[in-house]
């Protein structure tokens, strides 16, 4: 017990001192430097010259919301054909060149970005702008390479999806909440939506929105500008322009569910309790109202010391787990989710009852002093401590940038944490509690076997 407190206040002290270093440097250190390519092309550098790795990562501002209406899951779909090989590549080589010498790649797509990121050493820069380049403008995408990527991507649903029943009560969730937009289909798409997706839609998609001038690149590591310049430059600073179509801002079509989705199973041998609220995000609702609602996720359910955890699962014993969730960074209006499982002898309903309880509690009491420095300190700790990954930090400026922000946003992040009050909490918890805000509530429970 002796040593468990020692430990805890060795962690206080040396957050408080990261804390207070940051407030004397942070005005003075700059973290990126960025140009923008005569074809559009951005380009942010994020120096880090503790190891001579760098992280190539380039996102583009095209995601599922980009999907045609009627054909979800194409985005997804493309993501994967960018490794299918160029006039000068075999299908496989790219990722296999990267191997070789001994770094690693990947890609995702999300609703509002689709990114492409590489692990090198730094003298390998070149060979990773070099095969970008060639696959943003050369890519081949036939009949024959679509058709068999076609049943890696149904997979891939079925193994993460189909086959996960807390991921098929999700999906039911967001299609109910955010109804027939973007953020309310599935990025990877439906079964019905893979199995049709032809290989001309895949190059209709490819000529519409994989250019420099939709594109922002990111380069974290061991380099300099100058060195990030010249690069870029002789890669990518010959490929053409295209015209892009403005992106459509995302809808705000929403809507409540009062009666919850309950979604059966007999894979699920513990049930769940979830509940998704529209909520703010920093490009909708700016920064005032954003950064209060990620301290208010993790005052609610950050952590085992959230006030939900420590209430509900250590003091009542009602759940056994309790966390919330919260995306700050989205070109629509975000989700503020909460998931719960209940203890063995407490109904899902019970549980329910018992969070709803916990947060009006919660408006009433409001924020104490200790509790909100305890968490602005978690917060711009994490912050502190992310920048010695440079593919941390590769993956929070890309982010911000493609979904319309600016580097100040991150330059600053730990100077808006700490600005936030607790009013400005309670008022974003009052308004995201209130009944004007839509949500939906899902249970995911075992299967009820028939007599």
């Amino acid at each position: 017990m002796h040593k468990r407190l020692v430990a805890q206040l060795l962690r206080a002290f040396l957050v408080a001192v990261i804390v207070f270093s940051f407030g004397a440097s942070a005005a003075t250190n700059k973290l990126s430097t960025s140009f923008e390519l005569k074809n559009g092309l951005k380009v942010v550098i994020i120096p880090n010259h503790r190891v001579p790795v760098v992280c190539h990562m380039l996102w583009f501002k095209t995601g599922s919301n980009e999907d045609p209406e009627d054909l979800g899951g194409v985005a997804h779909y493309f993501e994967h054909m960018m490794f299918k090989g160029t006039n000068t590549l075999k299908e496989g080589e790219f990722s296999k060149k990267i191997a070789q010498v001994g770094g690693n790649d990947n890609a995702f797509t999300s609703y509002d970005y689709t990114a492409y990121y590489q692990v090198v050493s730094k003298d390998h820069l070149p060979l990773v702008m070099q095969l970008e380049a060639d696959r943003m403008q050369n890519l081949l995408i036939d009949e024959k390479s679509a058709e068999i990527e076609r049943s890696v991507i149904s997979e891939e649903r079925r193994s993460s999806i189909e086959n996960n029943p807390s991921s098929m009560l999700a999906e039911k969730m967001r299609a109910s909440l955010y109804q027939n937009t973007g953020y309310g289909r599935p990025i990877i798409g439906s079964m019905a939506e893979i199995a049709k997706i032809p290989a001309v839609k895949l190059r209709e998609y490819y000529r519409a929105h994989y250019s420099p001038n939709n594109a922002t690149l990111v380069i974290s590591g061991d380099v300099t500008e100058t060195e990030v310049r010249s690069l870029a430059e002789k890669y990518y600073g010959s490929i053409p322009a295209i015209h892009i179509a403005p992106r459509e801002n995302p809808s705000r079509k929403t809507i409540t569910r009062r009666d919850p989705i309950v979604y059966y199973d007999s894979k699920v041998k513990v049930p769940e309790w979830h509940r998704y609220y529209v909520a703010p995000s920093i490009m909708q609702d700016g920064i005032e109202h954003a950064f209060p609602t990620m301290l208010l996720s993790y005052i609610l359910g950050g952590s085992e010391t959230s006030v939900l955890y420590r209430h509900l699962v250590n003091d009542k014993k009602i759940a056994a787990y309790i966390g919330v969730r919260y995306d700050i960074m989205s070109r629509g209006r975000s989700t503020f989710s909460i998931y719960a499982v209940p203890s063995e002898t407490v109904s899902v309903a019970t549980l329910q009852n018992a969070i709803e309880r916990e947060i009006k509690q919660f408006l009433n009491t409001g924020i104490d002093d200790e509790t909100m420095t305890r968490v602005k300190n978690l917060l711009i700790a994490e912050d502190i401590y992310s920048r010695d990954s440079i593919q941390q930090m590769a993956y929070a400026y890309g982010q911000a940038l493609t979904v319309g922000l600016n580097s100040d946003v991150m330059e600053n992040w730990s100077a808006h944490v700490k600005a936030v009050t607790a009013k400005q909490v309670i008022d974003e918890a009052t308004e995201l509690f209130s009944n004007d805000t839509p949500f939906v509530t899902g249970h995911l429970l075992p299967e009820v076997k028939k007599p």
